[in-house]
């Protein structure tokens, strides 16, 4: 176990408060040791959390021994199935050290394994930028990225048939004089191949066209019409102008 007695520094201030102030450090410190050799995990905890609160300049002598008992006391709560106290306490010690990357990747194996997996992810990526040398915290995101994949993503694109048919009707439409394939959705890019336009704003006034007509579309449901995708990407880019003049578009209904 680390170390756990810092001494309290007097600030500059002085005075009656700053004295009241470092004996109640100093009494929550002893009581805090004695709680954590006595396997009082919890109390210990709360001890120095109430230290750190009252003495942030103590926070670099104690970050060891307050890792240590935040992980003690988290692995009880998660035994005993207190999943909000556990997820509270990480909360308040990223409170105290919001930049501590061994705190952030623990919070994020402890949401793994709950099964919040993007909540996860976004806790290990953080410990990654951190400290880009953390090989734990590499490994758990890798990890996680894998997990939040969907697995028929996998057999999509291993669909040998299916890519030979899309391939196929490009090289149609490039052979046939179109120098460019505009691809809507164009997901893992697997198609790309000639030269294709992908611009952020071509999706952005995919988007606007879309809640323009939104209303449009509900009606039609409702009447059991469907509007043609094909229709849909001519009326964009006839709105995109005439730089997209003369591409073929080819669909799969």
């Amino acid at each position: 176990m680390p170390n756990s007695r810092p001494r309290p520094r007097r600030g500059a201030a002085g005075g009656s408060g700053a004295a009241g102030r470092d004996r109640l450090v100093a009494r929550s410190l002893q009581s805090a040791e004695h709680c954590l050799g006595a396997q009082d995990v919890g109390t210990a905890y709360a001890h120095y959390l109430l230290v750190l609160s009252l003495a942030p300049e103590l926070k670099d002598d104690m970050k060891e021994t307050f890792q240590y008992t935040l992980f003690k006391w988290a692995e009880e709560l998660d035994a005993l199935s207190r999943i909000q106290d556990l997820l509270g306490c990480y909360e308040q010690a990223l409170e105290l050290f919001p930049d501590d990357e061994v705190i952030c990747n623990s919070m994020g194996e402890h949401l793994f394994r709950m099964g919040f997996r993007d909540e996860a992810a976004g806790y290990f990526h953080k410990a990654v930028k951190l400290n880009p040398d953390f090989s734990d915290a590499k490994e758990n995101f890798y990890r996680a990225a894998n997990w939040l994949v969907e697995r028929w993503h996998f057999l999509m694109l291993n669909d040998a048939k299916r890519n030979r048919v899309y391939n196929a009707a490009i090289q149609k439409a490039v052979c046939l004089g179109s120098k460019s394939v505009l691809d809507i959705g164009t997901g893992t890019g697997i198609l790309r191949g000639p030269r294709m336009f992908a611009r952020p704003e071509i999706y952005q006034s995919m988007s606007v066209y879309l809640k323009r007509n939104k209303r449009n579309h509900s009606t039609a449901q409702k009447q059991n019409q469907h509007t043609p995708i094909l229709k849909l990407i001519l009326n964009l880019l006839w709105r995109l102008g005439s730089e997209f003049h003369g591409i073929k578009l080819c669909t799969f209904l």
